[in-house]
């Protein structure tokens, strides 16, 4: 219990989407506050677009089958605030993997035009490439960019933050700590989102997430944080000591269109469930100590957790941002293949930080082909258990009633560092440069979550970015996997003993934003599809260092990472 700690001085944050009720704004909104987003008021449901008409009769259409599967991958995704992890440039990341176009449209407030802050992503390499989009249409296999608010940066216009015009300048996009309009985004066939908290600029912090559709929410979450709880017992415990140099979860809870009421597990600030209109976000902060408790809720909603300055590990000494959104656990499983991220350095170990939480105590796990060191044997409820490899494993409980969730992370990279020298002015300051990235949070993603086709893009400003990937036996044997720059994926290996999955990876930019060759083509930065007769699923992670174009030195933002899972159908 955190008793009468002042929430705002330990720096965690919740966030919800739908219009907050008196209920709720009496306790935790200023008597009296105007629940507005800049000057948007928000207004009850009948001022809001209506829902749409039912569909006729007839057979289901995509998105109605994408729901029924509760697959991440469908065509509604609601959006975290800007606020949420920080950054400059928050955009929305969208691609197209069938052969049909798809047509999107937003919600913030009402019905919003996206034409003149959405353009198709046609550039490789370190330029974007943007071209016109045909009416909020995204064609067959194609990623398209859409510019969703700017912050502003003092000493910058809105261009320089943002490469497009953004929607809104993150004023009135959200305010923080009040209530504010979601942002949702729908399509008329599944599609991948990915969000990025500073899209255009790796200066300003970067990090992004994979969305989940709606159809994939439900009503019960654990909230897993970005890291463990707890901190150092005192700033001056951490380099540099410095306010900010710890963990700072933050979480975004978004409501579905029908109105939600929400319990938070042992919370003084909320001793009575939160009671939220239809499309109301609201961000709050929350200390780390929560990590492990439960929200429930009696309509589904999605849970976004982040931190716009995280240590990790604790005394790592350089935060980074991080986002990722949060599957429920009835889209958790007993059985996962985990491979973190490639090693940024070719002299110094660089293994992963796998975090795993369980549903029911007792939950007893196993591995392939062996445990890693300090891996668990047994994990409760509500407790986390984190540990490094930097090998690949499978990790499996007795049965399927026994459900945990994995996330692997990139640390921060002050270990890394090329270059440590003390200043020239203080001895006692040590300067460390050519660090490669930051931290970035990832969910492992389930396999009943692979797929067969996707369609994903990297951004143009980090200049090493590899995809990871995973493939499940199809029978017999392994399906070929098929990448559109190199053809068939080559240079599989075996994840743990037992035969049932595979890993490979593919750098797609290394080095100073230089292209790699594979098998029949040549990869790079930008949008790309991939397939496979048998199921599969990827991880793209990508990293800024100093020297490389548009970093002249650590402060420019070498200290950068992003990572995030695609999904497909």
């Amino acid at each position: 219990m955190l008793g009468n700690t002042d929430l705002r001085a330990t720096g965690f944050v919740l966030f919800f989407i739908g219009a907050v009720s008196a209920s709720c704004a009496r306790g935790h909104i200023d008597e009296g506050a105007d629940p507005v987003v800049g000057e948007r008021e928000l207004g009850p449901p009948s001022r809001r677009d209506p829902e749409p008409a039912p569909e006729k009769e007839g057979p289901p259409t995509p998105c109605a089958l994408a729901a029924a599967k509760r697959s991440p991958l469908g065509c509604e995704y609601a959006i975290p605030t800007p606020g949420l992890a920080g950054g400059a440039c928050a955009a929305l990341l969208v691609s197209n993997p069938s052969e049909v176009p798809a047509r999107l449209t937003a919600l913030h407030g009402g019905s919003i035009d996206l034409l003149p802050s959405m353009r198709l992503l046609t550039g490789k390499g370190h330029e974007p490439g943007f071209s016109a989009v045909n009416d909020s249409v995204l064609p067959p296999h194609a990623s398209a960019v859409l510019a969703l608010a700017d912050a502003h940066l003092e000493g910058t216009t809105p261009k320089e933050v943002c490469p497009i015009t953004p929607l809104a300048d993150r004023r009135s996009f959200f305010r923080e700590e009040n209530p504010g309009t979601a942002f949702f985004v729908r399509s008329d066939r599944p599609i991948f989102a990915a969000y990025f908290a500073s899209y255009g600029s790796s200066r300003t912090g970067s990090t992004a997430t994979a969305l989940r559709s709606a159809g994939s929410w439900d009503r019960d979450y654990l909230d897993v944080g970005v890291h463990l709880p707890g901190r150092a017992q005192s700033q001056a415990e951490l380099p540099g000591g410095a306010p900010g140099y710890f963990t700072t979860p933050s979480g975004a809870i978004v409501a579905t269109l029908p109105p939600t009421s929400l319990t938070l597990q042992k919370d003084p600030f909320a001793p009575r469930p939160l009671s939220f209109d239809p499309f109301t976000a609201y961000h709050f902060r929350r200390d780390d100590l929560h990590i492990g408790t439960s929200m429930k809720a009696d309509e589904p909603f999605a849970l976004f957790v982040g931190s716009a300055a995280a240590a990790v590990p604790f005394d790592t000494g350089v935060p980074g941002p991080m986002i990722v959104q949060v599957p429920p656990p009835s889209a958790w499983t007993n059985e996962y293949a985990a491979v973190g991220h490639p090693s940024r350095s070719a002299t110094i170990e660089d293994p992963p930080l796998y975090r795993i939480f369980a549903e029911q105590s007792g939950t007893t796990l196993t591995y392939e082909p062996s445990p890693p060191p300090g891996a668990p044997l047994t994990v409760d409820a509500g407790a986390v258990a984190a540990f490094r490899a930097r090998e690949p494993f499978v990790v499996r409980s007795q049965d399927e009633a026994h459900r945990f969730y994995v996330s692997v992370a990139m640390t921060g990279a002050m270990p890394l560092c090329e270059s440590v020298r003390p200043s020239d002015d203080d001895p006692e300051v040590i300067h460390r440069s050519r660090c490669p990235g930051g931290p970035a949070l990832v969910n492992v993603t389930a396999p009943a979550e692979y797929a067969t086709r996707f369609a994903f893009t990297t951004v143009h400003t980090h200049a090493d970015v590899h995809l990871v990937l995973v493939r499940k036996k199809s029978g017999a044997a392994f399906a070929e996997v098929k990448l559109d720059c190199a053809g068939t994926v080559e240079g599989w290996t075996p994840i743990g003993a037992g035969g049932a999955y595979e890993t490979a990876t593919v750098t797609l930019s290394e080095g100073n934003f230089a292209p790699r060759a594979h098998g029949s083509g040549t990869c790079g930065l930008g949008a790309h599809t991939m397939s496979s007769d048998g199921s599969f699923t990827g991880y793209v992670w990508g990293w800024t260092h100093e020297g490389v174009d548009g970093l002249a030195s650590e402060d420019d933002g070498s200290h950068r990472s992003y990572g995030f899972a695609f999904y497909g159908e």
